[in-house]
């Protein structure tokens, strides 16, 4: 059993055997199992058949509502280690309409190592055109500890590419929800897949989509090096360095960088 309550900042354990998250009394948070077949469509190998479980989440663990009435929910999410085909164990996509200035997602990593995939997608050069064409695609990873800010506007997923279980929390609005995967139907997942290569981390392009961008891959600390990036991808934590769950507690900060649907 892993204690991460300091880290989290509430009562919270994990089961390394059993793979699951143990909250403290006060706290009932359902347990929502994603299996294999949710997410084949967008898998670089369609044929799997196992492992049966890929992820477990819990939804809504808190929810804060702002005097208006938007809602926001801190989630709570296990990927565990392992592979699907050659890819690593990943999450299902996400994506919110690009909102200036807000943010679809906040997130913590509590336990391992977690990649973000992210994309932006560009106009098509005539009503004719099939292809769909990408204006940014990078690829950022995160160790225990670490805090980020996804932008509105682009397309997400979650990747475990540690050598051992991830635990991460999410904060976004309560009506926040993974794509219709009928959008992706065509292309088969996001623009890059994140596998194991020669026994290492590689994201490689999907060739369904058209990039016009260069693939960007590296450490969070890497990215925030860059002052423009690290507002993009920080700006919420700068000033504030304690856990994400703190947040929950400021109903009109999280309508400052959330947005709501």
């Amino acid at each position: 059993m892993t204690d991460l309550s300091q880290m989290c900042g509430f009562a919270v354990q994990f089961d390394d055997e059993q793979g699951r998250i143990n909250f403290g009394d006060g706290i009932e948070a359902s347990e929502q199992i994603v299996c294999l077949n949710e997410i084949i469509p967008v898998l670089l190998n369609k044929y799997l058949k196992y492992p049966e479980i890929v992820y477990k989440y819990h939804p809504k663990v808190k929810v804060t509502k702002h005097p208006e009435g938007t809602e926001y929910s801190y989630n709570m999410f296990y990927i565990p280690y392992g592979l699907l085909g050659v890819e690593f164990i990943k999450t299902h996509v996400y994506y919110s309409p690009y909102e200036e200035g807000k943010y679809d997602a906040l997130i913590e990593v509590h336990s391992g190592t977690v990649t973000v995939v992210m994309q932006r997608n560009g106009e098509k050069e005539d009503e004719w055109d099939i292809n769909t064409y990408v204006e940014e695609l990078k690829v950022v990873h995160l160790k225990k500890g670490q805090k980020m800010a996804i932008p509105t506007g682009v397309y997400y997923g979650f990747v475990n590419t540690g050598l051992s279980h991830a635990v991460f929390s999410m904060v976004t609005s309560a009506n926040h929800q993974q794509i219709d995967y009928e959008s992706l139907k065509r292309e088969r997942g996001l623009a890059c897949y994140v596998i194991c290569k020669n026994s290492k981390v590689a994201a490689v392009a999907n060739p369904k989509y058209k990039i016009k961008t260069k693939l960007v891959a590296a450490s969070l600390d890497k990215f925030i090096k860059n002052e423009e990036l690290k507002q993009l991808f920080y700006g919420p934590f700068i000033q504030r360095s304690e856990p994400l769950i703190k947040f929950m507690d400021d109903a009109e900060l999280l309508r400052s960088f959330v947005f709501a649907r």
